[in-house]
């Protein structure tokens, strides 16, 4: 787990007043699950930092990821616990965004760029 890039997340993208809440969820690890509720439901996500992403998501990421640095690596928040935590390169992290959906969070980079993947239907945000 990477906690300082969760909290920047947290600083960054959950509504001002859950966020004290939330960096205390993330610090236990008994109470993480609770934080990956949160995000499952995208309850307490900010959605004004982040546009809705109707279609066409494969070119957006890939269009964002180009203004980034080439070694950028995308790192995982899920309610999966086969893939929460991972750190892994840009265009693996997406391929894994493929296979797992709801509950999903990609941060590319130190927070520039956030993917978001909540419950269905048209569930799906990324970053402004």
């Amino acid at each position: 787990m990477d906690l300082d890039l969760e909290i920047t997340f947290i600083n960054k993208c959950v509504i001002k007043n859950k966020r004290q809440r939330y960096i205390g969820f993330i610090s236990n690890p008994k109470r993480r699950s609770t934080f990956l509720k949160m995000l499952y439901h995208g309850r307490d996500i900010d959605k004004s930092k982040f546009m809705k992403v109707d279609s066409g998501l494969e070119m957006l990421l890939t269009k964002r990821l180009a203004m980034m640095p080439v070694d950028v690596s995308g790192y995982i928040i899920s309610v999966d616990r086969s893939i929460d935590g991972q750190m892994m390169s840009a265009r693996s992290a997406i391929n894994k965004l493929n296979a797992y959906t709801e509950g999903t969070l990609l941060i590319f980079g130190k927070c520039e760029l956030v993917y978001y993947v909540g419950e269905a239907p048209h569930n799906e945000y990324i970053s402004v």
